[in-house]
């Protein structure tokens, strides 16, 4: 009986490549993550230059809210 050369099986091509595209998911998660995180350190404490919640509470007051105190 002739044998097939040559013959490439795509069930193990397709785990191989599972494995990075979890990785690159992985990296791009954590990426993203901490740019929320640093954002809302930014905000919520005022590093990197943020307002910190005092300039949170005068950006309620500008836009019209009340008890601002309370909001933030």
């Amino acid at each position: 009986a002739p044998t097939e050369v040559g013959v490439i099986d795509t069930d193990d091509r397709r785990d191989d490549r599972r494995g990075t595209q979890d990785l690159g998911l992985l990296l791009l998660r954590v990426a993203v993550g901490a740019l929320f995180i640093g954002h809302g350190l930014q905000k919520v404490f005022g590093w990197w230059g943020g307002p910190g919640l005092d300039g949170f509470r005068d950006t309620l007051t500008d836009v019209g809210f009340r008890n601002t105190d309370i909001l933030t």
